[in-house]
């Protein structure tokens, strides 16, 4: 389904695609996001079109970042209309506290 994926490496979530240990990694960015960039490119490749200076590794990660965005305000929208936002943002608070 359409729900927010959180990145499971690194700190705080996040993924320094130009080290070294990205450059043979098969997955996608999150796995389980349905973003264009993660349906249809690797870790690996957005790695090297990073090294290479290479335009089209900001618009990949620009349009995932779009994307999760696009999600969390969906999730947002959809407590406040459960009447559930207080429970949503405590609980996302401290998912934010672990990482």
């Amino acid at each position: 389904g359409r729900e927010l994926r959180e990145l499971d490496e690194g700190e705080g979530g996040k993924l320094n695609l130009r080290d070294t240990k990205y450059n043979r990694d098969t997955q996608p960015l999150v796995k389980g996001c349905e973003c264009f960039a993660c349906g249809r490119h690797t870790r690996a490749y957005i790695h090297h079109l990073l090294n290479t200076r290479e335009m089209l590794a900001e618009v990949l990660l620009n349009s995932h970042n779009h994307h999760q965005y696009q999600l969390f305000f969906a999730s947002i929208r959809q407590a406040i209309a459960k009447d559930k936002f207080s429970e949503f943002s405590t609980a996302f608070l401290c998912s934010r506290q672990r990482s």
